[in-house]
């Protein structure tokens, strides 16, 4: 299928533009997937679209992305300590 986009854009643009909406349905996407994991000592819920602040976690990190030293910032309980949620 030929599509066509009519206006003053130059091609160079219109792939920067399209690039970019390609980068950001990604990122969505990979945010949208991430599982949520629950710690089992306290029940605290590490949600990667939170990120995880007292520990200096970004947002958008996958609990399997923390850091192997990473701790419950409620209880203190290591990684595997927590569950995934389904």
């Amino acid at each position: 299928m030929d599509v066509r986009i009519s206006g003053n854009a130059s091609d160079e643009s219109r792939g920067k533009v399209s690039s970019r909406c390609g980068e950001r349905q990604d990122e969505w996407r990979r945010i949208s997937i991430m599982d949520r994991w629950e710690c089992t000592v306290c029940g605290y819920i590490y949600d990667p679209e939170e990120g995880d602040p007292v520990g200096d976690i970004d947002p958008g990190t996958p609990f399997e992305d923390l850091p192997d030293d990473w701790v419950c910032p409620q209880c203190g309980a290591t990684k595997d300590l927590f569950e995934k949620l389904a």
